[in-house]
């Protein structure tokens, strides 16, 4: 554990949760290895889906915010031009049956004792960009507001999932501290909003730009500063 700025006892946290509450690098992969191989059997053939997820993002550059909807555009775009029947339903149903691949893993137990420990002390919100199912990896009842990049707000570091949880509490910034892996959306991110930002270095990174508050290897390490 490090610090590097002042730091001051929060009233509330927040959490990333993809390789910060668990490991999702494995889970992702074989996700998308679902999803490749489901298509190729599909159409018979395995084609290059790059252009589509592209071709979707010129047609909607707001999807970058959303990677569910992005998904559904680019899966609906792939279908109908490859001559799929009915291109718009098979995408929603390949969109919820990669939702549903990508959310069966079991997060480690011990990320449940520290939410379980945490949550009696602190109102937890869950803030991420990605889309897995937070009710079906067990991790909802934890957390007092939940959000997802999408829908109408942009991904982090953008300021909306930030400012719609302290508000949603009724908390300055200053009074939040947010928890998460990523040098980007969650410390700059963090930090840029008025968040103080702990920073889970699991992965022996070199210090970002912008520094946390406080640095840690290990989630274990959070029991120190926080309970």
């Amino acid at each position: 554990m490090q610090f590097f700025r002042r730091w001051q006892p929060p009233l509330a946290l927040s959490f990333d949760l993809d390789d910060t509450l668990y490991d999702n690098r494995p889970v992702i992969r074989r996700a998308t290895q679902w999803m490749t191989d489901t298509l190729a059997d599909e159409l018979g053939r395995r084609i290059n889906w790059v252009a589509y997820k592209e071709q979707a993002l010129q047609q909607d550059p707001s999807l970058v915010h959303d990677v569910t909807e992005w998904r559904r555009a680019w899966l609906y775009l792939g279908l109908k031009t490859q001559g799929i029947a009915h291109p718009k339903a098979r995408a929603d149903e390949l969109l919820d049956a990669f939702v549903a691949v990508r959310s069966d893993f079991v997060v480690p137990e011990a990320s449940h004792q520290l939410l379980k420990t945490l949550a009696e002390r602190y109102p937890l919100v869950a803030m991420t960009n990605g889309n897995v199912d937070i009710h079906k990896i067990g991790l909802a009842p934890y957390f007092t507001h939940i959000y997802y990049a999408g829908g109408g707000y942009r991904q982090k570091p953008h300021a909306d999932l930030f400012t719609h949880a302290a508000a949603a509490l009724q908390l300055a910034p200053a009074q939040m501290a947010h928890i998460g892996d990523d040098p980007i959306t969650d410390v700059y991110g963090a930090v840029s909003n008025g968040y103080q930002a702990i920073w889970l270095n699991d992965q022996q990174h070199s210090m970002p730009v912008v520094l946390p508050h406080l640095m840690v290897t290990t989630l274990d390490e959070l029991s120190a500063p926080l309970l």
